[in-house]
Parts: C-alpha cells; structure tokens; sequence
C-alpha cells in the first residue's frame, strides 16, 4: 500500500467493500453454526407418557387438555380440547381469546423435543363450557433416546372480557379495558 502525503491509499476498491461482505459472512455462518447446534426443551412443562387410543388429560399453570393420541397415516394425532382451569388463575372476566395460540410437542424423556406443531387460532370464546378444540399431526424426525415419550402442550393467551369493539374506540377506552397474559411454551438451548 503506497502513501501519499502521509495517509494510506487503498490498493484497490474492491478490497474496501469486502470489509462488510467478510464480516457479513462470518456472522452468518456463526449463526448458521449456532442454529445448527440450537435444540428445544420442554423439561419444564407438564408432561404426559404417550399413550395410543386412552382418552388422558393435563393440566397446565393455566389450562387444562382433554386429549386423545392416535396413530395417523400422516404421523402422530393429537386432538381434543382446551379449557381454563376451574382452580386456576385466570380470572372469571376473561372469557374472550383475543389473541390465541396453542402447540403441542412429543419430547422424549429428559425433555428433548422430537417433534412440535403450533397453530395460531383465530379469535374466540374462552371458558369451560367453550372449550378450544384441537386436531394436530405430530411428524418425528427422530425418537431421541431409547424409552418412553411424552406429550406437552404450549400456548399464548392474551385474554379480555369480550371482543374487541370494531367501532372508533378512544385511546381511554381501550387502555380501560383489562387484559390477562399467558404463556407456556419451549425453551431453545444453545
């Protein structure tokens, strides 16, 4: 590199550019790396052993799953419904479901996931006797070790008294109406 009344010229403009593009791709194939790595764990949600045609049942911090497993040409079926708990601590206002998702994972026995589905439903009523109905098909890519494996469910919930008027509310009147939060759901390790 030659200089010129004492600062450096650069060789060539191409070699500027790749500055960027060199930084761009060692923190894309970190990422790539870390991804690659990356696994999802659901040893501390509730689990249930898989279990072939019993209806079975589990509760979670917020709701309670009434289900059934069964054995799909596509995979693993999982369905049933979702409903809060009777004990639990959603309060009795929140019966509409503004924002709604709602996952199920077959992990094996120290929590690995081997295989997850997540829907986002649409809006809708919330309560024992409205319960969420669900249908998923579960398609391993592995069984993970030797052994039993089990079925955990996930969920985000964002909960208020009723639907969300479609009129021109003021801002008072949105920020006066409550809203509960609720989510369960894996956990990505690195």
């Amino acid at each position: 590199m030659s200089t010129k009344h004492g600062q450096r010229i650069p060789g060539s403009r191409a070699l500027k550019g790749l500055g960027p593009v060199l930084r761009a791709g060692v923190c894309a194939a970190l990422l790539a790396g870390l991804l690659a790595c990356a696994s999802q764990t659901v040893g501390h949600l509730k689990q249930h052993p898989w279990s072939l045609d019993q209806p079975q049942s589990l509760r979670t911090n917020y709701l309670s799953f009434d289900f059934l497993c069964s054995q799909d040409p596509k995979g693993l079926q999982v369905r049933g419904q979702a409903y809060p708990r009777p004990d639990g601590p959603i309060p009795d206002w929140a019966t509409w479901a503004r924002d709604l998702w709602l996952g199920v994972y077959l992990s094996d026995r120290s929590g690995q996931v081997l295989a997850q589905k997540i829907e986002v439903l649409p809006p809708q009523a919330l309560s024992r006797a409205r319960p969420i109905e669900f249908s998923f098909i579960l398609k391993p890519h592995s069984m993970g070790e030797p052994g039993p494996v089990f079925i955990s469910f996930g969920y985000r919930l964002v909960l208020a008294p009723g639907p969300q008027k479609k009129t021109a509310q003021s801002a008072e009147d949105r920020e006066d109406t409550p809203v509960f939060f609720a989510s369960e759901s894996a956990l990505t390790r690195f």
